[in-house]
């Protein structure tokens, strides 16, 4: 018999093949994992959804031109990396933003409160603010 264990969040890393990729990340048995058919991918793929059945999420849709149903996978954990590469970049731009105006380093930047941090931004990038914050320089 073979053993799989159920797959993690990084066994998802670079697969081409998903199925077939997390077959083999997951394969607990001893020596090489063993060329699966499709059928035992499917197998395989329906035990995995069995024993975890929140790692599957999928929403059922329907067209509003057409109203043809269908069911779309979800995944909240590319949600929540989404989420934080956004507010990675925009981080970094906030950074910059200031640092350029004002010269200070990343720490001092962000040793600052995220309201504070905005509000900066903020007057930097409107016009009167430009003017406001020259007069604070001199």
């Amino acid at each position: 018999m073979l053993a799989f264990r159920l797959p993690r969040l990084g066994d998802l890393a670079g697969l081409a093949d998903l199925r077939r990729g997390l077959a083999a990340a997951t394969f607990v048995g001893d020596g090489a994992v063993p060329a699966l058919s499709d059928d035992d991918l499917t197998r395989l793929t329906a035990a995995w959804e069995a024993m975890d059945p929140a790692g599957y999420i999928s929403v059922a849709l329907h067209c509003a031109g057409c109203q043809a149903a269908k069911a779309v996978a979800v995944d909240p954990a590319l949600f929540v990396a989404r989420d934080l590469d956004r507010f990675a970049a925009a981080l970094l731009r906030d950074i910059d933003c200031i640092a350029g105006r004002y010269g200070w380093s990343e720490a001092q930047i962000l040793a600052l409160p995220a309201a504070r941090r905005r509000a900066y931004v903020a007057l930097i990038r409107t016009a009167g603010g430009r003017a406001l914050l020259r007069g604070v320089q001199r």
